[in-house]
C-alpha cells in the first residue's frame, strides 16, 4: 500500500518531460528495493521481534549505500549533460524522501501492533 501511494504521489508531483522515459526505470528500482527491505523486516518482525531495530538500521544503510551506487553511476554516465543530471537528481531525491517516510511509517505501524 505505501509503495503505490509513494508511486502515485511522484507521478503526479513529477513534469519532467525531458527524463520521461528514466522516471519509469527509477520508480520500478525503488518500488523494488522497497519490496525487498519490506520482506526482510517483516520476517525479521515475524520471528524475533527483538532483532528488529538491529535489521531495520542495517536495511535502511544498505538501501542508502546502493541508492548512493546507483546516483554516482547514472552521474558518471550522463556527466556531459548537467541538466539531465540536476533534473535526475532532484527526482531520485525526491523518490527517496517519500520511500523512505512511507517505508519508515508502514514499519513503524507494524513493529507498534506487534
Amino acid at each position: 500500500m505505501a509503495c503505490i501511494a509513494a508511486i502515485t504521489a511522484v507521478l503526479v508531483l513529477a513534469k519532467f518531460k525531458y527524463i520521461l522515459p528514466i522516471n519509469f526505470v527509477v520508480i520500478v528500482y525503488f518500488s523494488a528495493i522497497c519490496f525487498i527491505a519490506q520482506y526482510l523486516l517483516f520476517r525479521t518482525l515475524a520471528k524475533n521481534p527483538k532483532r528488529f531495530p538491529q535489521v531495520f538500521m542495517l536495511v535502511e544503510f544498505a538501501k542508502l549505500f546502493l541508492h548512493i551506487i546507483v546516483l554516482a553511476g547514472y552521474i558518471y554516465a550522463h556527466r556531459a549533460e548537467p541538466f539531465v543530471v540536476k533534473s535526475f537528481l532532484v527526482y531520485f531525491a525526491a523518490l527517496f524522501v517519500i520511500y523512505l517516510i512511507f517505508g519508515t511509517w508502514k514499519m513503524y505501524r507494524i513493529a507498534r501492533k506487534q
